[in-house]
């Protein structure tokens, strides 16, 4: 699994990560990035994690309305959630705050869009996206300590495999915020 991280210059801890549960008929997915750096930002990002682990079993939703729960007393943190179903190809997912998401195959690069906000901050609507895959296609997860995907680059992007994509993508961090960025084939 390709995955880069990074914290901001001169901290110690980060409050930046990726998630991933491999269910019997699924993958979950979550990005994390709470608000801030350093100590108190890794705090935030330790209660989302930790409710995400001890929910596996539990439904998008169902484990969306929890983070946001267990966050409402933080500084809260920007999140993506995305839910792959092998077997039948379709892809469940919820985006709120600043994390981009990309879905990457040899003819097209496709961005999953997100709601405007931060969770614990204010109340969020559920409202999961559910879109079908049938192309061998790349899941994409990045926070923003890494800079947009550029137009001209997205034809080389679906030239590359994950590893190749995150390494590219990490030469553009430059350490003036935490950065987690993910790319797995979730579908060949």
């Amino acid at each position: 699994m390709p995955l880069y991280q990074g914290k901001k210059y001169g901290e110690i801890e980060s409050g930046d990560r990726c998630i991933i549960q491999r269910r019997t008929d699924s993958v979950v997915y979550v990005m994390i990035d709470a608000v801030g750096h350093g100590a108190a930002a890794k705090k935030v990002a330790d209660i989302a994690q930790k409710i995400i682990q001890s929910s596996a079993k539990e439904s998008l939703p169902t484990l969306i309305a929890a983070c946001e729960a267990e966050l409402i007393n933080t500084r809260g943190a920007v999140m993506f959630f995305a839910q792959f179903y092998p077997t039948s190809g379709k892809l469940h997912y919820y985006g709120v705050g600043n994390i981009r998401c990309y879905l990457i195959s040899r003819k097209c690069c496709r961005s999953l869009s997100s709601y405007p906000g931060i969770l614990g901050r204010h109340k969020q609507h559920y409202n999961l996206q559910k879109i079908h895959i049938d192309l061998p296609t790349s899941l994409l997860m990045f926070t923003d300590g890494l800079t947009e995907v550029k137009t001209q680059v997205i034809p080389q992007l679906c030239r590359m495999t994950p590893r190749h994509i995150v390494g590219f993508l990490s030469e553009s961090w430059s350490e003036n915020d935490d950065v987690c960025c993910f790319c797995e084939y979730i579908y060949e």
